[in-house]
């Protein structure tokens, strides 16, 4: 393999940055039909990175330290060549997935306090990999692993400028980002995307009643909600004020509707386990990709536009 391939970038780009170009020198020389980048998370390993086919199997799994084939190569510091792919998608065991893939390579990556995590390559081949294709991923594993250290050093020093202070959750520039990233792997696969932005109504009333602590103290536990609501890949941004916006990859248009409606459930719970009455509602609006557009700004307008044409009045309105 030429130079140049194990020289992982770990300067000015952000992780997902890093871990794309690395898929991309390292498709140029191996042969795979989906790459998966785990990091060790509370004794877990979760997708930060999923790229080719099956991305939705590949982004729900949660696998055990010491299980799976990807599990075991962390536990053991040993590569795993040509694994079982299935003993990955059989996790979590509440909602194991069926895979077409057939063969599978692990290396672990190591950082310097340990594991970070295992960087898999799968392919519906059998036997795909060979002694060769080990070599070359063993090349750049050293500098993967010193690549991914370093962005997740500056993804946290990031945070404050990429996340909302009050919610946790990624903020509006953050959320331009993904928006990019998940619309250019759609066009890449012939993706879909859904979109749903959100406005929870009755605030305002909350805030006068009770203060602007409660306030936000509702609008955390509708933050909490919606991204416990979601999927391990979806991505819940808030964009200030009362909006929030979800990004659901590879989600069915027609699945958009149950999805709203659930949040609508969830927040209204939320607002009459705080509030005592049925004051706090949630308006939805969706989009999705291409049927309603094929850039950032098109979808997130479609979605507003919707969510303001359904918007209903606030439950408060007679509030005494």
């Amino acid at each position: 393999m030429p130079s140049e391939e194990k020289n992982v970038p770990h300067g000015s780009l952000r992780l997902y940055d890093t871990l794309r170009t690395l898929d991309v020198r390292l498709s140029s020389s191996i042969r795979y039909d989906a790459m998966v980048v785990y990091l060790v998370r509370d004794g877990h390993l979760l997708p930060r990175y999923v790229s080719g086919d099956e991305f939705s199997v590949l982004s729900s799994v949660v696998i055990p330290i010491g299980e799976g084939l990807s599990g075991k190569a962390a536990r053991n510091s040993t590569p795993i060549i040509d694994g079982d792919p299935s003993l990955d998608t059989a996790f979590p065991r509440d909602n194991p997935k069926s895979t077409t893939m057939r063969s599978g390579l692990a290396v672990p990556l190591e950082g310097g306090n340990g594991a970070v995590g295992v960087l898999t390559l799968y392919s519906r081949a059998e036997s795909a990999f060979s002694g060769d294709c080990l070599e070359s991923l063993l090349g750049v594993s050293q500098d993967a692993s010193r690549a991914i250290e370093n962005a997740l050093g500056r993804d946290d020093a990031r945070t404050g400028a990429t996340t909302d202070a009050l919610t946790r959750l990624p903020n509006a520039r953050s959320l331009f980002a993904r928006l990019d990233s998940e619309l250019a792997r759609c066009r890449r696969n012939q993706g879909t995307l859904g979109i749903l932005a959100c406005d929870v109504e009755g605030l305002r009333q909350v805030n006068e009643l009770w203060g602007r602590e409660e306030g936000d103290r509702l609008l955390r536990l509708v933050a909490q909600g919606i991204q416990e609501s979601c999927r391990e890949y979806d991505y819940v941004a808030r964009l200030g004020g009362n909006k929030f916006v979800l990004v659901l990859p590879d989600i069915l248009p027609e699945a958009l509707p149950k999805k709203s409606g659930e949040l609508r459930e969830m927040v209204r719970r939320i607002g009459l386990n705080v509030c005592g009455k049925e004051m706090v509602a949630l308006s939805v609006g969706d989009a999705c990709y291409p049927s309603h557009g094929t850039v950032a700004e098109e979808l997130l307008a479609h979605a507003d536009q919707t969510m303001h044409r359904l918007k209903r009045k606030p439950l408060s309105a007679d509030i005494q």
